[in-house]
């Protein structure tokens, strides 16, 4: 396996934990009583969790172009 399919493995896995976690703050919301401050918490860590997702995208898009511009030359 090449390392360009084990980041794109970790990526789909990292998609994965975003949609769990928006799946655990949408139960969380159904609640008859929620929990304000579990809701916040949760709502802070998609936050985290989807800029990192965007970061590892972008690296790979990089990563990519810097390949073609080698393979090129």
């Amino acid at each position: 396996m090449s390392n360009r399919d084990l980041v794109l493995k970790k990526i789909k896995s990292h998609e994965n934990r975003v949609k769990e976690a928006k799946r655990v703050l949408t139960y969380l919301e159904k609640l008859e009583e929620p929990n304000i401050n579990r809701i916040k918490d949760i709502k802070r860590i998609i936050n985290f969790l989807e800029h990192e997702l965007d970061v590892k995208k972008v690296a790979m898009k990089l990563t990519e172009l810097q390949i073609g511009v080698h393979q090129k030359h």
